[in-house]
Order: C-alpha cells, then sequence, then structure tokens
C-alpha cells in the first residue's frame, strides 16, 4: 500500500466521529451475548434463581437500581457538557484566554483602553488581532 493512501486512510480515520460510536455498538452487542450466556449457565448450574437474579432483588428493587443508574449517567452528562460551555464560552470573546487583566507597568493612568493589555508572546498567534 502506497504511503499516501496510508495517511487518507488514518487521516479519515481519525477525524471520524461515527466510527467509535459503530464500535461501542459492536462491543454492546458481543458483551450482551457474552453475559447472557454466563447468566443462563448459572442459571443451569442452580449457582442463581431466576426470581431473584439480579443482585438478589426484587422486580420493583431492580427496577429502582436501574432508574437510579440512568439518572446518575444522565446528571453526570448534563454536569460534564454544561461544564464544558461555561469553560469554552469566555475564551470566544477575548483575544487572549489565558492571559492576566492588567497593564503594562510603565503605561501611566489606566483608562478604559489600557484595561485589558496583555503581553502579545502570552497568545496564540491564530487569535491576534492587530
Amino acid at each position: 500500500m502506497r504511503w499516501n493512501l496510508k495517511y487518507a486512510i488514518r487521516s479519515y480515520i481519525s477525524g471520524s466521529m461515527w466510527l467509535v460510536p459503530l464500535f461501542a455498538l459492536l462491543f454492546h452487542v458481543v458483551f450482551a451475548e457474552i453475559t447472557t450466556a454466563i447468566e443462563a449457565w448459572l442459571l443451569r448450574s442452580g449457582r442463581i434463581d431466576q426470581a431473584t437474579a439480579h443482585l438478589g432483588l426484587s422486580m420493583a428493587g431492580a427496577r429502582s437500581l436501574l432508574e437510579t443508574a440512568v439518572t446518575l449517567n444522565l446528571s453526570f452528562l448534563v454536569f460534564t457538557f454544561g461544564s464544558l460551555l461555561v469553560a469554552i464560552h469566555p475564551t470566544r470573546n477575548e483575544p487572549c484566554a489565558r492571559a492576566p487583566s492588567s497593564r503594562p507597568p510603565d503605561s501611566g493612568p489606566r483608562t478604559a483602553s489600557s484595561s485589558t493589555w496583555v503581553p502579545r508572546a502570552w497568545c496564540s498567534p491564530w487569535t491576534w488581532t492587530g
């Protein structure tokens, strides 16, 4: 295989966002089959009972445990993406996100134009405005 074809395939795979859910779905199918086989073996061997198979809980208890797990997962997702939005939002309008809002020591009295002075060396080149 030529190097440019390898590079094209590698860059396509690294930039594809649909591959992760696809592999997760395939992993889920394989994992579900394995756990179903283990459950059937445990039932046949008499190690677990059909009525209390899930952690020794009744149907209502198992449903409550599942609802709790789903609620915790959704809360985690909302918190994580909300935190990302808060972290990314202020950096859009500032020319340099990492720089403190200070003025050079020899700039004289603070004015409206000097209140947001940042050294150019602290900014990344693609955020420079002037």
